[in-house]
Formats: structure tokens, C-alpha cells, sequence
């Protein structure tokens, strides 16, 4: 299941791949019930396994798990509730280290943001002080933007705050807010909402110019929600580094995604499978499953991140241009991180 915005910025061609590899689109903004239907479906009637990736946004951390979105347990206790054969999930994990040394290619990358937002750039320091210096600035302009000055305090709460204001000012205008207080859930209510309102009006209406600001302006909560745990981790792997460049090279150089800095291997490691077992409250049961697949894929993380075996599952690496998908048994993918 892919969201319908990576088929909008693919080719015919790889659209074409993608549909082969028995991809799907979903509208994750509204009730796609048409993408529900077909994924249970799959999930009671069908051959293969049904692969989700429950963030639902691409946050470039590798080694900390975002809040799951709430579909995946939702579309697994459907299956298992309506359906007549058993329902997994099986929790996996997927990590990337490079095969080569790419700090120089990071450096460069570095030099350029710094002179983008008019920072001098700072070779003479490590990347890990060029990229909290390039952190702070960016926010400091955000801030500008939106509220009209540079705020004082720590990092993480600066970035909540604006966070927080983007919001609240976006639920007022709107009268929406969503059930759920994490950010991701307001903003994909926002969504909603925003959606339907632009949907009877033409391109050339003022008004759906100021939906489509709303909208740009969302998309800026959600990078600003990708850099809220960049310096809880440890920063000094490379990979952990490359991800933040990344990150600020499609952020601040307004690219569709980061360069290619050179080849890397992806390590897949699966956790053992969760029977789905409705209870009859399904909010509740879709509360729990989504909160134990959270966390076993963050423990999963947390064993790659210690290079050691997983305890819980089993674990292969597909190094660039090998097929890793081959050598995995079908029930191994019901739901993928």
C-alpha cells in the first residue's frame, strides 16, 4: 500500500514497476475506502502478504520509530474480525549503513546549505557542529515566518511551540481538530478538511490558493516534526549524520529527494508474529496493536542498532542490486516498518 503522492511523482515506466510489484495507491487524507477494501481483501482472501510502512511519512531516522499511524491495526483487526482465516502481523525493521566513506560528499552538501540560508560556511568544525548550527539557524527562520521573532529556550521546545502555533492557528481558521493530540494525527485531520473544501472550487479561485498556503503550511509542521528528536540519538555514526544532510538538502534546497552519496546495504530483520485477536471493542484493539508494533519494531531497531542478533526474529542483508525479497517466505512480510 503507497500513498497516491509517490504514483503523482513517478514516470509511466516506474509506475508501471510499481503496479508489477503489486503496489497500490491510498489516499492517506481521507477514507479511502476503496484502498481499505482492496488491502483486507488481500488480507483474508489473498496469496501474498500486505506490507504497510505505519509511520507514514518518511522522517530520515533509521534508528527511532515515529508514531504509527493508527490504519495498519486498524485494516489487520477488520480482516480478523470480518474474515474466516488468521490474521498476523509480523513487526519488521529495516536499517542502512553505507558501504563506503562519504563524508566528503557530506561536506560539500554542508557547504552549500550553509550558504543557501546565508550562514558562513564552517569547514574548520566537525559535521555534527555544522549541523546543529544549521539547525538552530533554520528554525530561528522559521520562527520569523511565523510568529514574527527569533523565541528563546531549548531546541526541542522552540520547535514545539511553533509546531503548536502552526496548529492551533490552522484548527481556529478551519474549526477542525482532531481527536488525537499528536502532531501527525492533527495534521493529517487538517488535511482533511483542507481537501474537502478545495474540492468544489475551481483552480483559479482565490480561496483555493489560500487552501493550497494552508496546505504548504502543514507540510512545514512535518519537517519541523522530523527534526524534533535529530539530537537524541547518538549523532557520531556516519549514517545518523548523512540522514540529517539529507534531510536539510531536501528541506532547504527544496529537492524531491537527497542525493545519492554512494552504495549502501539495507539490513532487514523480522520479529515473531502477532495474532490479531478482536476482543469486540475495536478501538480499543486497534490501540493495543498499534502500540505493540510500535514498540517491537523499536526494539528490533535497538538490536540492529547493537549489531547483535536479534532475540526475537531473524535478520538478512541485501547488499545493492541483490533481490533480498526472494529469499524471504511470504509470511514474513505482513507488516514492515
Amino acid at each position: 500500500m503507497v500513498g497516491w503522492q509517490v504514483f503523482a511523482l513517478l514516470g509511466p515506466i516506474s509506475r508501471w514497476v510499481l503496479h508489477c510489484h503489486g503496489a497500490f495507491s491510498v489516499d492517506r487524507e481521507s477514507f479511502d475506502l476503496k484502498a481499505f477494501r482492496q488491502a483486507t481483501g488481500l488480507l483474508q482472501h489473498g496469496r501474498h502478504p500486505l506490507v504497510l510502512f505505519p509511520e507514514g511519512e518518511i522522517y530520515h531516522q533509521s534508528d527511532l520509530v515515529m508514531p504509527f499511524r493508527s490504519g495498519v491495526a486498524a485494516l489487520a483487526v477488520t480482516a480478523a474480525r470480518d474474515g474466516k482465516r488468521r490474521i498476523v502481523t509480523v513487526p519488521a525493521a529495516i536499517r542502512y549503513e553505507y558501504l563506503e566513506v562519504v563524508t566528503s560528499r557530506l561536506l560539500e552538501v554542508m557547504t552549500t546549505l550553509e550558504r543557501r540560508i546565508l550562514l558562513q560556511p564552517r569547514p574548520d568544525l566537525p559535521l555534527l557542529e555544522r549541523l546543529a548550527r544549521l539547525a538552530h539557524a533554520v528554525l530561528a527562520i522559521r520562527e520569523l515566518d511565523f510568529l514574527g521573532a527569533v523565541q528563546a529556550g531549548k531546541y526541542v521546545d522552540r520547535l514545539v511551540h511553533l509546531m503548536d502555533s502552526i496548529l492551533c492557528r490552522l484548527e481556529r481558521h478551519h474549526k477542525a481538530r482532531a481527536r488525537d493530540d499528536d502532531v501527525p494525527s492533527r495534521v493529517t485531520h487538517l488535511r482533511h478538511v483542507i481537501i474537502l473544501q478545495g474540492e468544489p472550487l475551481a483552480h483559479d479561485d482565490l480561496h483555493r490558493a489560500a487552501l493550497d498556503r494552508d496546505m504548504e503550511q502543514l507540510n512545514v509542521v512535518m519537517q519541523l516534526y522530523s527534526y524534533l528528536r535529530d539530537f537524541d540519538t547518538d549523532n557520531s555514526r556516519l549514517e545518523r549524520q548523512a540522514e540529517m544532510v539529507d534531510k536539510y538538502e531536501e528541506d532547504v534546497l527544496e529537492l524531491p529527494t537527497a542525493t545519492k552519496r554512494g552504495d549502501r546495504r539495507a539490513i532487514i530483520t523480522f520479529g515473531q508474529p502477532l495474532e490479531v485477536q478482536p476482543s469486540g471493542d475495536r478501538k480499543a484493539d486497534i490501540r493495543i496493536l498499534t502500540e505493540q508494533l510500535e514498540t517491537r519494531v523499536q526494539q528490533l531497531l535497538d538490536d540492529l542498532h547493537g549489531r547483535r542478533r536479534p532475540s526475537n526474529g531473524s535478520a538478512f542483508e541485501a547488499a545493492p542490486g541483490s533481490n533480498g525479497c526472494n529469499e524471504l517466505s511470504p509470511s514474513s512480510c505482513e507488516t514492515r516498518r
